[in-house]
């Protein structure tokens, strides 16, 4: 897990005149939640050459299977070659649907941190921030809890 907050005793506001000569250049900026999620769908575009080259190897594969089956000659090697190409390519793609479903999932999460959460928080404040909104959303939780308790209640006395 990387530290992407300030170093320790680096608290307080920062200094108006900027970092020391080099000091950016020591420390590179965290990365961006959105750069996890381009690298995610870098992985599928790469898969798509590997997918389409799959597509080609199941297509010979089937079509020299249905000309020996028709041929009556009934070669099983030739059908289970087509059926693990077939498979190769179903598994490929799926690795592209699970890297693109990830690529979504990572650009959701990155666009409700910036909905939801300052920009320009250090480390130690966006913790203290996501705790009070962790403790607000159970605190609306439970009240939601109580409220359905009371109807429930509320409803099995007029019974």
């Amino acid at each position: 897990m990387m530290n992407q907050g300030p170093p320790p005793g680096a608290a307080g506001p920062p200094n108006p005149a900027g970092p020391p000569a080099g000091a950016a250049a020591a420390r590179p900026p965290p990365p961006r939640p959105e750069d996890a999620g381009r690298q995610i769908l870098a992985k599928s575009r790469d898969l798509v050459p590997v997918l389409r080259d799959k597509w080609g190897v199941a297509m010979r594969e089937g079509s020299q299977a249905l000309v020996l089956a028709s041929s009556e000659r009934g070669d099983t090697n030739q059908q289970n070659r087509f059926e693990s190409s077939v498979e190769d390519f179903h598994s490929t793609l799926d690795q592209m649907e699970l890297n693109l479903k990830c690529a979504l999932e990572t650009t959701n999460q990155s666009q409700s941190s910036s909905r939801y959460m300052l920009g320009n928080l250090s480390y130690h404040q966006y913790i203290a921030t996501a705790k009070q909104q962790v403790a607000f959303t159970n605190q609306i939780k439970d009240m939601l809890k109580v409220a359905a308790q009371d109807i429930v209640d509320h409803s099995v006395q007029q019974n």
